[in-house]
């Protein structure tokens, strides 16, 4: 990491020694200056909730403190407890992933897709009576269930939430299943549909598809109008060797290794960091969901991703790779295959459907 030069520190030191405190973990004024004023809002906020309890807080110390934890490179976002992530405020605790705003460009676009298409089926099967059949979501290694929590609230937003619907959200991370608890409690403080449950499991455990999974696997025929059947993962994903050169210092320090690098894969046909991706296209291939939205880390490993869900041997009407932003840019079809790549950025997600309306195709 270069070293920062002489006029910015004294520039920062000008302005306020904490700014020049925090500025090393920051690498940019305005940034510093953003984050100070954050930090002193969430002391002045700490300080008014604390008044009649402790009312010999000192501001200036608390907030010192704060900013020296930011200056050893701790994440803003467990220093404040949260992050935005689309238009929900998602609750950060030190063992949990914090939830990133690509991710949640995913997700949104992903809502945009269910929304167009209940809408079309809706205006189709008008005439004939037809009612939508609950949505079933499956989300795993779901942390601190920022995805499936956006996912509803723009569902609702739409108002193209069935009855009946439920979320499951999986994680072997027990303090990652709490804080999605919480997630859902505060956003979601008087939701009753859909019903929604995050869960502790191994996605690895020979019981975990018998237990666990919801879907489409019983349905007599695709058919049918069951609603439908969502599986959404965001997994361990940096392989070793990415981990220790590619990540930020405070990625590596302070957010869990165990939501960033999977384990060694038992077959040397897998490349390292792609460990989980097999089984979650396992799971694919019990529950047979309508779509899925598959979080990778960068363009080849889309690519490789990609060329897995191709071969599970399950036909599926649109597979596409979203970069950073889905939403913007042009979208265009990879020689040789007949993927789509939509967007702007670095590969993010990857996303496969059977849904047959054409409106899904606009960006």
């Amino acid at each position: 990491m270069p070293r920062l030069p002489n006029s910015l520190l004294s520039k920062a030191g000008s302005i306020d020694p904490l700014v020049l405190l925090i500025l090393p973990a920051c690498r940019d004024l305005n940034s510093a200056k953003n984050e100070l004023r954050w930090l002193r809002e969430h002391v002045q906020g700490l300080v008014r909730i604390k008044k009649h309890t402790q009312p010999f807080i000192d501001e200036r110390t608390s907030l010192r403190q704060l900013c020296e934890r930011r200056r050893r490179g701790e994440p803003l976002q467990y220093i404040l407890g949260s992050e935005f992530f689309g238009d929900l405020e998602i609750q950060c605790r030190p063992g949990v992933l914090i939830p990133r705003q690509e991710t949640a460009a995913s997700v949104t676009r992903l809502a945009q897709i269910l929304r167009d298409e209940t809408r079309q089926r809706s205006r189709e099967r008008f005439k004939h009576g037809y009612v939508p059949g609950p949505l079933q979501v499956l989300d795993l290694c779901c942390g601190s269930g920022c995805m499936s929590l956006l996912l509803i609230h723009h569902l609702l937003e739409y108002g193209v939430l069935p009855p009946h619907s439920h979320v499951t959200g999986i994680d072997i991370s027990g303090t990652a299943v709490d804080l999605a608890k919480l997630n859902r409690a505060r956003n979601f403080p008087k939701l009753e549909n859909p019903r929604m449950s995050f869960l502790e499991a191994d996605i690895f455990s020979d019981q975990f598809v018998k237990n666990n999974t919801h879907g489409r696997a019983n349905s007599a025929s695709d058919s049918e109008d069951v609603g439908y059947s969502i599986l959404m993962a965001n997994p361990p994903y940096i392989s070793p060797a990415e981990f220790v050169r590619t990540t930020a210092r405070s990625v590596r320090n302070f957010e869990p290794k165990l939501a960033l690098v999977p384990p060694d894969p038992s077959s040397p046909q897998v490349q390292p960091g792609d460990t989980f991706y097999p089984r979650v296209l396992e799971i694919a291939r019990a529950i047979r969901p309508r779509c899925m939205l598959l979080e990778v880390a960068d363009m080849d490993q889309a690519t490789r991703v990609t060329q897995m869900v191709e071969k599970m041997g399950q036909k599926w009407f649109g597979l596409e790779i979203w970069r950073d932003d889905p939403s913007s840019g042009e979208s265009c079809g990879l020689s040789g295959t007949e993927w789509l790549i939509r967007g702007t950025g670095n590969g993010r997600s990857i996303f496969v459907h059977n849904f047959p309306t054409p409106s899904i195709s606009k960006p």
